[in-house]
Order: structure tokens, then sequence, then C-alpha cells
């Protein structure tokens, strides 16, 4: 409990993954942070693939972030994916953001906003059946987003790119190099 209100408040770290358990590839993962600064993280995230046994999943995401008495921001995300073959997906979906100041005096550097954004994406991902520590050899995910941004009655239009890549170049049995680059605008 806290010395000031006599709360129960939970700090520490929780990072939980269940994958594959009802035989179909599903995953859902949690993960929640809290620190003594007053941060706070949660995260949830899940994924059927092969909705009645098709090539058809989908995929949702809420993160949930906290600072101090500042400000607060909601994401989430819900995303339809096609396996076109054992390498290759692409996803159709939405996602929204809101994020609220806290501060009862108004200041500058913070302000509520919203956001809305239709989302399509590209995923390839080839797997080295060798090596279990590092399953995945390459990976290239791709997703651009157009949609609107809202702040104190006024509307933007927005549109944003992600990039997330990585390969391994395997010099022999027990040297490789790893090279990843990650980007968003």
């Amino acid at each position: 409990t806290t010395e000031d209100t006599n709360q129960i408040e939970f700090d520490g770290y929780l990072n939980l993954n269940l994958t594959h358990n009802l035989n179909f590839g599903e995953s859902f993962t949690v993960l929640y942070k809290s620190d003594e600064n007053d941060q706070q993280t949660f995260e949830a995230d899940l994924s059927l693939p092969y909705l009645f046994k098709s090539p058809i999943g989908i995929d949702l995401s809420l993160r949930l972030f906290k600072k101090d008495s500042s400000f607060t921001t909601a994401d989430q995300a819900a995303k339809l994916h096609y396996q076109i073959n054992a390498k290759h997906k692409i996803y159709t979906g939405i996602s929204a953001t809101e994020s609220n100041d806290l501060l009862s005096n108004s200041s500058n550097t913070l302000s509520d906003y919203k956001t809305f954004n239709y989302n399509f994406a590209y995923e390839f991902v080839s797997a080295q059946s060798f090596n279990r520590l590092f399953p995945l050899n390459s990976k290239i995910y791709a997703e651009t987003g157009f949609g609107e941004r809202t702040t104190n009655d006024t509307e933007q239009k927005q549109s944003n790119f992600n990039l997330d890549a990585f390969k391994i170049f395997n010099l022999n049995n027990k040297n490789s190099i790893f090279i990843r680059t990650e980007g968003a605008t």
C-alpha cells in the first residue's frame, strides 16, 4: 500500500506470452510495467490465424500508458490478415489513439488528441529450421496508414509509414551477423 493513500499499488514487471495453446497457431501476449516513477504500461495482443480453417486471421491489440498524473494514452488496433503462403502475409485494419492531458493547469507541451487510421501492411518472414535460439532468418514488416488527427476541434489529415526489417547472415555454425533497421514517420 502507498503511505499517502493506503491504497494497493502494483509495481513490477509482467511479461506473459502464450503461443499455440489451442493448436491453431494463436498467440496471446500481456505486458505490464510499473515503476517507482509513477509510469505504467499495459499491453495486450491477441492473434488468431486460420479462422474457420481459412488463410484469414485477426490481430487485436490494446496499449495503455500513464505517466504519473501528467497524461494517459490509449492505443487500439484491429487487423485482418491473409496468409498468402508460409512466407508472405498482407494486412488491412484500423487503429485509434487517444491521449489526455491530466494536469488541471493547461500547459503548452501537452494537449488532448485523437487519431483514427486505416492501415495496410505487408510481412515477409523467412525461417531457419536448424537454429532453435533464432528461428527467423529474416523479416520485413512494412505498414502504412491514412487517417485524421483531432486536436482541440481541429482536424488534420495524417499519414504514417513504419518499417521493421532484419536479416541474420550465418557465417558458420557458431558465428553470425545480425542486421536490423526500424523506422517510422
